[in-house]
């Protein structure tokens, strides 16, 4: 690798770690993904980088039900758990450990295809379209306080 190909690469990966986490795939910085569960209920996780706050991990899970449910034909939903928290993580280097804190946020569902109404919170649609554009721009987030 050149030397500027390599301070590029630096400056790409530096430029992308100081950014909050996305509403998308799992990836290096984060994101969220749902699975489908033997129990008959769906799994949704989202992880956010130290610049990411718990709320909007909290609402990347919701949106994301929100999405499964309606991709499965239904609207409403039950949350059978959930769990949200500014997490401690600790990575060793050869310079020592580097502790930094990062969000988790849990969230498991059960599809309700049988009901047509339910409350705006475990309402698809409601969600959607309460959290759509908001997750879209991470300025709509603080981490004050947290």
């Amino acid at each position: 690798m050149t030397g500027i190909s390599r301070t590029g690469a630096l400056f790409g990966a530096v430029m992308l770690a100081s950014c909050a986490t996305g509403y998308q795939s799992p990836g290096l910085t984060g994101g969220v993904q749902a699975t489908f569960q033997p129990d008959g209920t769906w799994l949704i996780l989202a992880v956010g980088n130290g610049y990411t706050s718990v709320e909007a991990v909290r609402d990347f899970t919701y949106l994301k039900a929100a999405e499964v449910v309606k991709s499965e034909g239904a609207l409403c939903f039950e949350v059978v758990g959930q769990y949200a928290a500014m997490e401690e993580e600790s990575m060793p280097s050869q310079y020592g450990t580097m502790n930094f804190r990062k969000p988790d946020a849990r969230l498991r569902i059960r599809i309700r295809a049988d009901l047509k109404t339910c409350p705006d919170e475990t309402n698809a649609d409601a969600i959607i379209a309460r959290l759509h554009d908001k997750v879209k721009d991470s300025r709509n987030y603080s981490r004050d306080g947290e």
